[in-house]
């Protein structure tokens, strides 16, 4: 009986996965680990990673992925999977209370945009 590798595609156990903002990238953080050697190991689907044959490599992905992570060793298989949440930009409006105003005189800046509780910074 051959014993098959541990795989562990996102060390980090993060609970919703991992997650990037739009046009970002994240570097894989998995481990394997064999009694027999050598181990190979492959990612899957691999047209967003910078190498699909590294342990660790970047993922660049455009939209939500889902990451398997397979290792061999001895001939036995196994796999793992990680989640790379891809999150949309936010959309911020600035509005002026007045287009123009004197001297000395004042004008109400409104943000309005994004999702949930935001804060702006000006």
């Amino acid at each position: 009986v051959k014993p098959v590798p541990v795989v562990d595609a996102d060390v980090t156990n993060a609970p919703l996965g991992l997650e990037i903002c739009s046009g970002a990238s994240v570097t894989m953080n998995a481990s394997v680990s064999s009694v027999l050697q050598p181990v190979s190991f492959i990612w899957s689907p691999a047209d967003s990673l910078s190498d699909p044959l590294a342990l660790n490599p970047t993922a660049s992905p455009d939209q939500t992925t889902m990451y398997y992570l397979t290792a061999t060793a001895g001939g036995c298989s196994t796999v793992d999977s990680v989640l790379v949440r891809v999150l949309n930009g936010i959309q911020v409006n600035a509005t002026t209370s007045a287009d123009t105003i004197c001297s000395g005189s004042s004008v109400t800046l409104t943000a309005t945009g994004g999702f949930g509780a935001q804060t702006f910074a000006w």
